[in-house]
């Protein structure tokens, strides 16, 4: 009896343990998000590249992708959202610590808004690279303001392309 007991707490132990680990690869039968009402969108990665101010790609030493979504009848209205990962990367995974360290930025600007400025305070971001210049990315992003309160979350599962 006690061999059993001890038995079934390492099993269980065990799948504890295992069960923790973050898949860091995305799910491809979940369907796709397609851009905002009234928006054009590109989706697009670059190597060899880093994330300058104001939100621009610069050359550096890893992968940023980029997500940029204009609207069309909100005065060319333009939300972009830059995250950077490692280049010998086959698939990666940045937490919402990472998120708020500085690893994604999100600038949105419109000539004609008066909006409240938001930044990324949190979310999850994974990506599996699915073939060769292609990359599958599941981006869930909590904007908020400067106090950290969170006002928006931008939802992007879509394919990335080299730019």
């Amino acid at each position: 009896m006690r061999t059993t007991c001890k038995l079934l707490i390492i099993i269980l132990f065990s799948t504890a343990i295992l069960s923790c680990g973050k898949n860091k690869k995305t799910d491809q039968n979940e369907p796709l998000t397609g851009c905002p009402v009234n928006s054009s969108c590109t989706y697009n990665f670059t190597n060899k590249a880093d994330i300058g101010q104001p939100a621009q790609i610069v050359a550096g030493d890893n992968r940023v992708f980029a997500y940029n979504a204009v609207n069309n009848n909100l005065c060319n209205a333009s939300a972009k959202l830059y995250f950077k990962t490692g280049l010998s990367n086959a698939d990666f995974s940045i937490s919402s610590s990472q998120i708020t360290s500085g690893q994604v930025l999100y600038n949105f600007t419109c000539p004609c808004c008066d909006y409240i400025s938001q930044q990324p305070v949190g979310g999850e971001i994974k990506g599996t690279m699915v073939g060769s210049g292609k990359w599958l990315v599941k981006a869930t992003v909590l904007l908020g303001n400067p106090s950290v309160q969170r006002i928006d979350t931008l939802k992007i599962n879509q394919y990335f392309t080299v730019k």
